[in-house]
């Protein structure tokens, strides 16, 4: 199915134009309803024939038709993308990317939550915020499982482990 344009020029001047467009706007003419596709009409009551180009999907982005543009003396449909509201997102519009290294977080004291997604270069991410861990919440990654503590305690004694936990207490003081 073919679609049309009402121009003036090089300017549109209303789009999509259809059959009921035609009759209103020449009500002293009689059309088939084949009159959009005949050759005859589109000089004679100013219309084109626009060509179809394919809607582009982009994730995250909404594809909004716009008016048609001319190029080497063919009229095609035209395209915008404008990026789409927070609360538009849906999961597969976002890149998602791997938590910062649990390794890391423990060393620098920081725990991670998922934050909003931002748009970052065109693509909407999933960005991991980091914030600092309380004094308890550091001492208690450091002193690790109960399992873990009686291993260390098991292969390097109970004075290895007292001198761990005081320096753990250093590091990180009650305020």
């Amino acid at each position: 199915m073919s679609i049309y344009a009402k121009v003036e020029g090089d300017t549109v001047i209303k789009y999509p134009y259809g059959l009921i467009d035609l009759k209103n706007d020449n009500p002293n003419v009689s059309f088939t309803s084949d009159a959009l596709s005949k050759e005859e009409n589109h000089s004679s009551f100013g219309m084109t024939e626009v060509i179809e180009v394919e809607k582009p999907i982009k994730a995250g982005w909404k594809t909004v038709e716009e008016t048609p543009a001319l190029s080497n003396g063919v009229w095609s449909q035209s395209w915008n993308h404008s990026a789409k509201s927070m609360d538009e997102l849906v999961d597969g519009d976002i890149l998602r990317v791997d938590a910062p290294d649990g390794a890391w977080l423990k060393e620098n004291g920081k725990n991670a939550r998922e934050g909003d997604p931002e748009l970052i270069d065109g693509v909407w991410t999933q960005v991991w915020v980091t914030e600092d861990r309380t004094w308890i919440e550091n001492r208690v990654a450091f002193y690790e499982t109960p399992d873990q503590q009686i291993e260390f305690i098991t292969e390097n004694g109970l004075e290895a482990w007292q001198a761990r936990v005081a320096d753990i207490k250093a590091r990180y003081p009650k305020p």
